[in-house]
């Protein structure tokens, strides 16, 4: 097509490498914002080459256990290690502690909110104050990730977490000695494996028996069958604290508290495959934020 391949390279900095073609004009109808297509974690390439990293370093931050039991979950196949924190206080103190590759971050969160704890990262934990800090938000709109991006995010992830897009994303910010490609071993986990469509493990039974929730779609969800029971019981048994804090947050007038739990509702309802409960905790969320009282 006429073109030549361009490179720039600094060392120790990285390299650009491009390319021009000289093309036609077949319509002159505009093609709208192109931009917007790549707003959200869809244009990550799913299909990423298989690796595994056991020297990386990876701190989860997120308030809800059960979010925490997924994500840890989906790394275990590229065996990276993994620390978690239940609240920005608690991740301020891990990042002042150790020097991550990575640091994913639920973006609400009770006390302090992703974005603060994000600053104070930068701020007070010297060793981490460059370190990556992928954003984890299930409000995921057009042009979410800009906006996110301007706050001082390195990148951002939509929930529910998708285990190849999040392999995608760490693979793009480990630093490259700490990742080792299987170039001959296949698929070492699969989901479809541990989740046929029919649901053979009793308890997996037993749950999906329940009016509302689909086992099978949650087993899926949380990356196997381990997980996902893990998940139920969590949910099990968290769930009158849960519910106690919102009636407690609604009564006293609190919206902003109250927001923040029906939004932790919403997510994990959607992990143990209760779609319709989660859209009405969406709904509660929508009219939170929108100050609908």
């Amino acid at each position: 097509m006429g073109s030549r391949l361009e490179v720039s390279s600094v060392y120790g900095e990285g390299s650009d490498f491009s390319f021009g073609i000289v093309q036609s004009i077949v319509r002159s109808d505009r093609i709208g914002d192109y931009k917007d297509r790549g707003d959200d974690t869809d244009s990550i390439n799913a299909d990423v080459e298989k690796y595994h990293a056991p020297e990386g370093q990876l701190l989860i931050v997120d308030d809800v256990e059960m979010n925490l039991i997924v994500a840890t979950n989906l790394l275990k196949r590229i065996e990276i290690k993994v620390d978690t924190a239940s609240s920005g206080a608690e991740a301020v103190e891990a990042a002042k502690k150790k020097q991550y590759d990575i640091i994913l971050l639920d973006s609400m969160m009770p006390g302090m909110n992703g974005e603060e704890t994000m600053h104070a990262i930068r701020k007070q934990c010297e060793m981490n104050s460059e370190t990556p800090i992928i954003v984890l938000t299930a409000h995921a709109v057009k042009g979410a990730r800009e906006e996110y991006l301007s706050l001082g995010y390195t990148n951002y992830l939509s929930k529910p977490i998708d285990g190849a897009k999040l392999e995608a994303m760490i693979q793009s910010y480990l630093p490259d000695e700490k990742i080792v490609f299987d170039f001959e071993k296949k698929e070492m986990h699969q989901v479809q494996a541990d989740t046929p469509d029919n649901v053979p493990n009793p308890v997996l039974n037993s749950i999906s028996q329940i009016e509302g929730i689909d086992a099978v779609k949650g087993a899926e969800t949380a990356g196997g069958e381990d997980a996902y029971l893990l998940i139920c019981k969590n949910f099990y048994e968290t769930a009158s604290m849960r519910i106690g804090m919102i009636r407690d947050a609604y009564d006293k007038e609190d919206y902003d508290a109250y927001t923040i739990q029906v939004h932790a509702l919403k997510s994990s309802a959607r992990l143990i495959g209760a779609s319709g409960l989660s859209e009405e905790a969406l709904e509660l969320e929508t009219a939170g934020r929108e100050g609908n009282i």
